[in-house]
C-alpha cells in the first residue's frame, strides 16, 4: 500500500507566520537581534525546541529552554486552535484524494496535539491515516532516515516537478522547502 506523507506547515496550513511572531516577540523580551532573513536560513528545518536551544546557545542566555516556550506557548497554540487557515486547496486535493482511496499522512516538526488541532478544526484531520511529529520520534525532518527508519519507507529522490503533478511514482512526499520530493512507499 502506498501513502501520501505531508508536511504541515507552509504545505497543509498557513501558518509560518505564527512561528516568526512568536521567534520575533521572544527576541524583544530577551533583547536579542537576529535578522528575520538569518533566522529563517537557519531555523526552517528545526523543531522548535532545537530553535530554543540554538538560541539559549547561540546567545547564551540565562534564560532556558522551558522559560522561552512558556513565553510564547500560549500565544501559538491559541493560533492553531482558532486562527490557522489552510493552504488554498489543500482540503480540496485531500478529498480528492481520499475519494481516490490513497492513503495520506502527516510528519511535521510540531508536536501530534498541536498538529491534530489544527487539522481536525479544519477538516483534514479524518482523512490522514496517522499524523507523525518529529519531536516524537525524537528525529529531525533533516535526516533523511525519518523517513524510513521509524516510518517504515522506502525513499528514493526524483527531481523537483511542479507541485501536485504526479512524478514518475504516484505517491510523494509534498514539502514546502525542499528542493525534490521524496518518493514514499510502505514496506
Amino acid at each position: 500500500m502506498k501513502t501520501i506523507l505531508f508536511d504541515l506547515d507552509d504545505t497543509l496550513i498557513e501558518s509560518m507566520h505564527v512561528w516568526e511572531d512568536a521567534i520575533i516577540r521572544l527576541f524583544k523580551k530577551m533583547d536579542l537581534y537576529m535578522s528575520m532573513e538569518e533566522a529563517r536560513q537557519i531555523f526552517f528545518t528545526m523543531k522548535f525546541s532545537e530553535v530554543l536551544t540554538y538560541i539559549k546557545e547561540r546567545f547564551h542566555t540565562k534564560q532556558d529552554e522551558a522559560w522561552m516556550f512558556n513565553e510564547v506557548n500560549e500565544d501559538i497554540l491559541n493560533q492553531y486552535a482558532y486562527h490557522i487557515e489552510a493552504k488554498k486547496g489543500a482540503l480540496d486535493y485531500i478529498k480528492k484524494c481520499a475519494s481516490e482511496n490513497k492513503k495520506m499522512a502527516v510528519l511535521t516538526s510540531n508536536t501530534r496535539a498541536l498538529s491534530e488541532k489544527v487539522l481536525d478544526r479544519l477538516g483534514m484531520l479524518e482523512y490522514m491515516e496517522n499524523v507523525y511529529s518529529a519531536d516524537e520520534l525524537k528525529m529531525s525532518k533533516r535526516e533523511v532516515d525519518i523517513y524510513y527508519s521509524n516510518l517504515n519507507f522506502k525513499t528514493h529522490t526524483a527531481p523537483l516537478q511542479i507541485k501536485g503533478h504526479k512524478s514518475q511514482s504516484t505517491y510523494f512526499l509534498i514539502e514546502d522547502k525542499r528542493p525534490y520530493y521524496i518518493l514514499l512507499t510502505i514496506k
